[in-house]
This record gives structure tokens, C-alpha cells and sequence, in this order.
């Protein structure tokens, strides 16, 4: 079902709430309104590859949560945005199917990750990374990475205002200048003769400032030459080494050059200013930028001798990868790949030498093959469940694999599953078998022919084996099952039981089963299961006086004996009368109930004709009983009240029927 906008405003609250001041989980960016895509940043300690291969601790970590259609009923999709070393990740996703279910929110999975990138949590089978693993194997004693409380905030403060610092450091202006004023103030006055002297001295000085300045004047344009021409000179050098990608180098001298340039202050103007030009647009040039980073040009990209070794290593591991498939090391391929991708995505797409889609289908075609050879084995170990699943993971991959020639093998794989399946059933219906658990055996025998109609699947005969083996359990469950119905008296449950055992007794017959019972058996159980429950119903109706029902009811049940094989058999020969004789019973208490009727409604006027003088009464609560057979007639015993002028008797008398004439006959 569609996540409800209620649901994910709540969910987006109860993550605020948890991790807005928490020092090791940050909620990056969220999209959508309310938020379903999140970017987290975890500042954990995880694991992860150095530029050598080495294994290595890192600190920071980021992960995408994307809220599916169906949430929570449908998991979150998490897959990692940083490389990182663990048995549950993959570049693509990570897993999270054993933890998962939809009572949990998005703050608890975000928890179970963090738990998962410090190794506080971590599976151990059918992992999406085997090296990683092997790690944890043979660095127990390391684990956790981090023992980091994922729940914990930090308590939120304040920043205090220093602003007070401030105003004390703009109130030291005033008090300088009042020192400086003082310093004018205190300065003596000087005598008239003295300043005359003075202006003489001033002359002279004068004169001698104009000679020194001409001196001065022609050493500084020679000085201005010098330097120009070294400029000139550092300027060609630097030239000359850009030219040969050595940016280090060129920067000092281009440097120097427009350190000696702005010391040139009177000649050659516009010329310096050219020179100044040309350096500055050389030092914005690609070439020049990225080769102070250590960047040359290779094949059209800039690299740096590093990215230069992990682009040639990435190309490496890709050859290697591709060996590996084709020799059919699948596992192994995809370790190569997998490798391959991480330093891949490292360098980024603008200097990366290979596409990281192709390598990522080159990876999921070789884990697909991986899986499949796995499931292969664990067919061979006969471990049927372990072979399931390795082919259902191997169907999740071949989703998001493009290549037609791979994609192809799907119908090879539901066939390998539907094989792994097929003998699941076989052997947890043998086990059931033996066990004489008959109906679980039924059922998974029911499911192995389920499959094999569905995908073909006949293994060496085992088909029709199972089948045979179906028939017995299907017969012995039910016929167990009305043996137990039967005793405990559910003759409906019984008979149908019995019916369905008659039907299956002949095929479980045949394939060696129903030992111990035969047909006559079964049909006699089911005729006395039915009898029981007719003389059941019988009684009832009899109890409660509805004779004309009941005999009914003991007339089929004379008619079932009678139509049966088993009417002359002793049991129910004796049945059969105890039948009739209650058949005869029943029409009798029916007559009786009939005449009792006639009586309670004439009453008044049989007492009237009996009591003349009770002409006037009222007569009341007649009382009316069958009392014998006395000859050819039937004798009942009558009362009733009467009631005569403040006076209350009792009316007895005796009523008789005669058989013979069908009359009835006051004494």
C-alpha cells in the first residue's frame, strides 16, 4: 500500500528529535515534502582501503535512505555514498533484509547502520562482501571498530555575547590622540635669530638634494634596466620549463619575474605591463593549474602521478577481472571488479579510464555467476534452502544487469531453483513420512508435484516415487483422522472422513500402503458412524416429543441397513430391529400425543356430559394422562378445576377409546 503523508512527517519529526544534536549522526540533505530520501553522515570509526590496498580506519561516512512505494511494508532502499569495508555493503545497497520489519522506523534503521559501520553488528552468511569478511575472521579481537552510542545528543548551549570586549577595544582611540596632543604641547618655543640660521642651513640642503636626486635619478634607471632585463631573462626560463611540464620550477622563476617587475617603476611601462599579462594568463591555464598539483596530461585527461598509479591499477584489476570470467572464477572476478570500481569512483568521472556503469554490470554479471555456481554446489551438498537462496539473489541481480546474453540465463536459474525446491519438499515430505506425520508429508508432497508440473522438473522418476508416497500419506491422514472423529463421537467429520478414505484406499493400495485396513473395513466404520448419528437425532426428537420426526429418522435409518451391503450381518441385522421397534414405539406415542391433543381441547364438553350439575361451572386446567391397554381400548385418566359460586372442586374421571371402532366411550 501507498506511505501515507502523515506517516513520513512523523517519521521525518522522530528523526529531528533523535539526532538533531547528535554528535556522530547528521542528517546531510532530505528531499521531498514531508522527506523521503535522506543523506546521513555517520562520524564513526568503519573500515575501508588505503591508495595501496590496505585496510584502513575511517571516520566519516555517508549513506542514502530512500523511502519506497508499500513503506513500511516494503524495506528502505540504503546504499552507501562513501566506500566503505563490510560484509552488508555493497556500492549499490546495503542490507538490511534480516533486520527489518515493518514495526520499525526510519530512526532505528538509521541506528542498525551505524551499529553496522562500527562492526557493533555484522552478518556472517551469504554477505555482499567475502573479503571483508575474511577480515573479521582474522581480526576478531579488534571488533567493535568503535563502541559509539548512536541515541546520544549532546546538550544544546548557548553562545555567549562578547560584544563588551568590543567596546572596550574601540574606546582606546580618544586616549592616543590626547597623548599625542600632549606630546605638541610640551615642545619649546623657538627663539627668532635661531629660525634665520635655520633658513640658510635650508638653502644649502636644498641644493644638495637637487645634485644627490640627479645622482639618484640616473642609478635608479640603471638599477630599473638591471632588473627588467633579469625579468626578461627569468621570464624565458620559466617559458622554456612550462614547455617541459616543469610547473614547480616555472612557478618560482614567474614569481621572481613579477617580484623584479614591480620593482621597475620608471621605464619601460607598457612592456611590464605585458610581460605581467602574459605570466598571470599563463598561471591561469589548465595545464599550469593542475600541473602545480602534480597533473599532466595523459591521453587528454590531467592526472597526477597517484591517480596516474590507481587509474593504471583500476585498468589492471578490470583485465584481471575479465581473465577471471573467462576461465569462469566468478567469485574471484567479481573481488577484481569490486576493486576495480572503488578506485574507479575515487578518481571520478572526469579522469576515470573505464565507465563506471559498464564496470558495475561487469560486477553484477560476475556476482550473478558467482551465485549461481554456489547455488550449484549447495545442489551437489544436497543443502537445498542455502541453493534457494543463492538463486533468488542471483534473480534480484539479473534485475539491474542490461546485458541481453546475461539476462538470458534467467530461465536457467528458475530452473536450477525450481530443481533445489522441487527436492526441499521431496526430502521435508520423506522426513514427514517417516515421522508418520501424514498431513505435513501430504503438503509438502502436494508443493514438490506443484513445482515439477510448473517448471517440468522430473528427477529420475522421482515424480510418479512422490506421488505414490502422497497417496499413502494423503489416505493414512485421513483415514487417521476419522478413526479419532469417530472415537470422540463427530459422526458428520467421521463419515466424511470415511467417505474420502474410500475413495483414496484403492491408489494407497497400489502404491503399497493402507496395510492393516480393507474397503469392507471402511464402509462398515462409515455405516456405523451413520447409524450412531441417526439414533443420536432420533433420541433428540424423541426427547422432545416430535414423534412424527422421529419416525422419520428411524425409517432412514432402517433404509440405510437395508440398502447396504451389511443388512444380514448380526450387528446391524439387530440395528435394523432395535430401528423398527422404535419406529412402532414413535407412531404409538404419536397417536397418543394426537388423542391427549383431542381430549385437552374437548374437555369441557366430555366433563359436562359426565358432571351434569357442573352445566354452570367454569371448568379449568385440564390434567390428561394415558393410564393402559385394558382389552381393545385405551384407558385415560382425566382432571380438571371447577369452579362454582365461591367453591373450587376437582373433576376426576376415567375416558376410554375403542380400538376396534375407532370411538370414543364414556364408562
Amino acid at each position: 500500500m501507498p506511505t501515507s503523508t502523515d506517516q513520513l512527517a512523523k517519521e521525518y519529526e522522530n528523526i529531528q528529535a533523535k539526532f538533531l544534536h547528535s554528535p556522530s549522526i547528521h542528517i546531510i540533505s532530505t528531499d521531498g515534502e514531508p522527506p523521503n530520501n535522506y543523506e546521513i553522515e555517520f562520524h564513526a570509526k568503519g573500515l575501508n582501503y588505503d591508495d595501496e590496498g590496505n585496510v584502513i580506519r575511517v571516520s566519516s561516512h555517508r549513506v542514502q535512505i530512500v523511502v519506497p512505494f508499500g513503506y513500511p511494508h516494503f524495506p528502505p532502499n540504503c546504499k552507501p555514498l562513501t566506500p566503505i569495508l563490510h560484509p552488508d555493503f555493497d556500492p549499490d545497497a546495503i542490507c538490511i533484509g534480516d533486520f527489518w520489519n515493518p514495526s520499525l522506523t526510519l530512526a532505528d534503521l538509521i541506528i542498525h547502520i551505524g551499529k553496522l559501520i562500527t562492526y557493533q553488528s555484522f552478518s556472517t552468511e551469504d554477505v555482499f562482501n567475502a573479503k571483508a569478511l575474511e577480515w573479521v575472521q582474522g581480526n576478531a579481537d579488534q571488533l567493535p571498530l568503535d563502541d559509539v552510542d548512536f541515541t546520544y545528543q549532546e546538550p544544546h548551549e548557548e553562545k555567549e555575547d562578547d560584544s563588551a570586549g568590543t567596546g572596550k577595544e574601540e574606546d582606546a582611540g580618544p586616549v592616543v590622540e590626547q597623548k599625542k596632543d600632549a606630546v605638541r604641547k610640551s615642545e619649546p618655543a623657538v627663539p627668532q635669530e635661531a629660525q634665520q640660521g635655520k633658513r640658510g642651513k635650508k638653502l644649502f640642503i636644498g641644493v644638495s638634494v637637487v645634485l644627490v636626486s640627479g645622482l639618484l635619478a640616473g642609478g635608479l634607471f640603471y638599477l630599473d634596466m638591471r632588473s627588467y632585463d633579469s625579468a626578461v631573462d627569468n621570464w624565458q626560463k620559466a617559458k622554456t620549463l612550462l614547455a617541459q611540464n616543469q610547473f614547480k620550477e616555472a612557478d618560482v622563476l614567474m614569481k621572481k619575474t613579477q617580484a623584479m617587475l614591480a620593482g621597475v617603476r620608471f621605464i619601460r611601462g607598457q612592456e611590464k605591463k605585458a610581460m605581467l599579462t602574459e605570466i598571470k594568463k599563463a598561471a591561469s591555464t589548465e595545464k599550469f593549474v593542475k600541473g602545480m598539483k602534480g597533473a599532466v596530461l595523459v591521453d587528454g585527461k590531467y592526472m597526477t602521478p597517484l591517480e596516474q598509479k590507481e587509474s593504471k591499477a583500476a585498468m589492471e584489476l578490470i583485465a584481471s577481472g575479465k581473465e577471471k570470467a573467462a576461465q569462469e572464477k566468478w567469485m574471484e572476478a567479481a573481488e577484481e571488479f569490486q576493486k576495480a570500481l572503488a578506485k574507479i569512483k575515487k578518481l571520478g568521472p572526469e579522469i576515470s579510464p573505464f565507465p563506471v556503469d559498464g564496470l558495475e554490470e561487469l560486477l553484477h554479471s560476475a556476482r550473478m555467476r558467482a551465485m549461481m555456481d554456489n547455488g550449484a554446489l549447495k545442489l551437489t551438498e544436497k543443502k537445498w534452502d542455502e541453493a534457494i537462496a543463492l538463486y533468488q539473489k542471483a534473480l534480484s541481480l539479473l534485475v539491474i544487469i542490461k546485458d541481453s546474453s546475461v539476462r538470458s540465463l534467467e530461465e536457467e536459474i528458475r530452473r536450477s531453483m525450481g530443481k533445489a525446491e522441487f527436492l526441499s519438499f521431496c526430502e521435508r515430505g520423506d522426513m514427514a513420512f517417516k515421522a508418520k506425520k501424514w498431513s505435513d508429508a501430504v503438503k509438502n508432497y502436494e508443493s514438490a508435484i506443484e513445482i515439477s508440473s510448473k517448471a517440468g522438473i522430473d528427477l529420475k522418476g522421482r515424480l510418479e516415487e512422490i506421488k505414490r508416497y502422497r497417496d499413502v500419506a494423503k489416505f493414512n491422514s485421513t483415514y487417521l483422522a476419522a478413526v479419532q472423529d469417530f472415537s470422540a463421537e463427530r459422526w458428520d467429520s467421521a463419515i466424511s472422513n470415511l467417505n474420502q478414505s474410500e475413495m483414496l484406499f484403492e491408489r494407497a493400495r497400489k502404491a503399497g500402503g493402507a496395510q492393516g485396513v480393507s474397503l469392507n473395513e471402511i464402509r462398515k466404520k462409515k455405516l456405523t458412524a451413520a447409524i450412531n448419528r441417526e439414533e443420536k437425532r432420533e433420541a433428540q426428537l424423541m426427547a422432545g416429543e416430535r414423534y412424527e420426526e422421529a419416525i422419520r429418522a428411524s425409517q432412514v435409518l432402517v433404509d440405510m441397513i437395508d440398502n447396504s451391503p451389511f443388512a444380514h450381518d448380526t450387528e446391524f441385522a439387530s440395528k435394523r430391529k432395535e430401528a423398527s421397534d422404535r419406529m412402532a414405539t414413535n407412531r404409538f406415542m404419536k397417536d397418543m400425543q394426537e388423542k391427549i391433543a383431542y381430549l385437552n381441547r374437548n374437555f369441557e364438553e366430555i366433563f359436562r356430559k359426565k358432571f351434569p350439575s357442573s352445566a354452570n361451572s367454569e371448568l379449568s386446567e385440564p390434567t390428561i394422562q394415558f393410564v393402559k391397554v385394558e382389552g381393545d381400548n385405551l384407558v385415560f385418566k382425566m382432571q380438571c378445576k371447577e369452579q362454582n359460586r365461591r367453591q373450587r372442586f376437582t373433576l376426576e374421571m376415567d375416558y376410554h377409546y375403542d380400538m376396534k371402532t375407532g370411538k370414543w366411550v364414556l364408562p
